[in-house]
């Protein structure tokens, strides 16, 4: 059995900048969380699992100390039954980076673990000051294209410890031993007027040891990034320091923005996560597009999913996105791309066919392109816009939601769940003899379209939370 520790990235954006790179500009002060709970401390926090280029043999972990421990150590064996662990232990020592934030300087410990057994379960454990934490299990992708659940989640974003953590808590308590986790963008808000390592701590209160057994599929937001200044004055969005020290990631994204997109082939699915925000910000448009048709022409998994953050149709924008709507849309059929996960636009939508939207009563149907989803795990909500009555096969506002999403040889069955677990919107598609994929659904099944009647009232009675965008 082999592994190799993380070695360095190219984090200079996210850390430190030369004369010749841009900066993050700082923000002013702002109110803390009562008691600083989010201080780093001898106790490793922020521990999380993340898919590799081959989850069957590789993942990534990262967790967080105070700066007494200078570099951070993991141990790992093969999971066992019984109490009693296995004393053949591998370790390894972390790539350790420090960190400074309104909370002090922590330091963040990231492995890239490679040469993993298929299949297997494993247990391992992290060390702070205060000592090492109990074993906590994973288990790698089967080498195979074995029937597998997804948790798919859009934006915490807004509200996180207020309102997001419980729809979280139920996904995961509705899910049926989920494989992976993925959160397509704008974890936090990182606004000016806040403590980003506070928010970073809240979105972690909402998942904690979930988040270090489940390995993540993570996509960056806008709000990923913060204002920037290029070395002349003039404006740029920089990445957050956080993103790159807590998410070891696959090293075989977009050149140029390759902390921040990537591939993984997870039992029969590729999903591909490019950086939107990098593409229409920082003039990655044409080397995203490049890379994406070159990793999903090349794929030969059962199903290609797209994560990313910011939609291809939008239910809240008055107006599409036009620069990625026209270009990738057309380029996914092309390529092959059977789903879209998405979130930004804080409201609900899915689309399989914005020209020729499926009804109530429809039979199932060739699905020639993608279905894209768009959703909202926060509070922070858009009210609908004009179109997506007309486009979408399902839509909705004022509306937390979660997803599951079951993956086999020839069928990819979707769901959408309320923050209580009702059902709100489900389809299938499913790939016949002769290749071709069909949609199908029943969407006279489902409960009414929850929609504001007016400012006065949304969907649930009281006062519409949802704002125009």
């Amino acid at each position: 059995m082999r592994f190799v520790a993380a070695t360095a990235m190219a984090l200079g954006l996210a850390i430190s900048a030369s004369a010749d790179e841009p900066r993050a500009l700082p923000n002013p002060p702002a109110p803390h969380a009562p008691g600083a709970p989010y201080a780093p401390a001898g106790v490793p926090d922020r521990i999380i699992l993340t898919v590799g280029a081959d989850p069957a043999r590789s993942v990534g972990i990262s967790y967080r100390t105070d700066t007494r421990q200078s570099v951070g150590r993991l141990e790992l064996v093969r999971a066992v039954p019984g109490p009693a662990q296995n004393p053949q232990r591998q370790m390894f020592e972390a790539e350790t980076r420090a960190l400074e934030t309104e909370n002090g300087i922590a330091h963040h410990h990231r492995f890239a673990l490679d040469g993993l057994e298929p299949g297997t379960a494993y247990s391992y454990r992290v060390e702070g000051a205060y000592g090492w934490t109990g074993w906590i299990d994973f288990r790698t992708a089967a080498d195979s294209d074995e029937p597998f659940q997804l948790v798919y989640l859009g934006d915490v974003q807004n509200y996180i410890g207020e309102v997001g953590h419980r729809v979280i808590t139920q996904a995961i308590r509705h899910a049926s031993n989920p494989a992976v986790i993925t959160t397509a963008g704008d974890f936090v808000s990182q606004r000016a007027d806040m403590v980003h390592d506070d928010e970073w701590g809240k979105w972690w209160d909402t998942g904690t040891m979930h988040y270090a057994s489940i390995p993540h599929i993570p996509a960056a937001g806008n709000h990923e990034y913060i204002p920037g200044e290029m070395p002349d004055g003039s404006s740029v969005r920089v990445l957050g320091p956080h993103w790159p020290l807590q998410f070891v990631l696959p090293e075989n994204g977009v050149p140029g923005a390759q902390v921040t997109s990537f591939y993984s082939d997870y039992q029969g699915v590729r999903f591909i996560v490019p950086d939107v925000t990098a593409v229409l910000s920082l003039g990655q448009m044409e080397a995203t597009t490049d890379w994406i048709r070159e990793v999903a022409s090349a794929s030969e998994a059962n199903w290609n999913v797209v994560v990313m953050h910011q939609p291809l149709i939008t239910c809240a924008r008055p107006e599409n996105t036009d620069l990625i709507h026209e270009s990738w849309l057309p380029m996914f059929e092309e390529v092959g791309i059977h789903l879209v996960l998405q979130g930004h636009d804080h409201c609900y939508g899915r689309w399989s066919n914005a020209d020729n939207p499926r009804r109530p009563g429809a039979e199932p149907a060739p699905q020639s392109g993608p279905v894209s989803i768009v959703t909202v795990v926060g509070g922070k909500m858009y009210a609908l816009n004009d179109r997506v009555a007309n486009e979408a096969d399902r839509w909705g506002e004022g509306t937390q939601l979660y997803h599951l999403i079951d993956f086999s040889r020839d069928e990819l069955a979707y769901t959408a769940y309320t923050a209580q677990g009702t059902l709100y919107d489900a389809f299938t598609l499913t790939r016949r003899e002769d290749g071709a994929v069909w949609i199908a659904d029943d969407l006279a099944s489902l409960p009414p379209v929850r929609e504001c009647a007016d400012d006065d009232t949304g969907p649930d009675g009281f006062a519409c939370t949802s704002r125009e965008k």
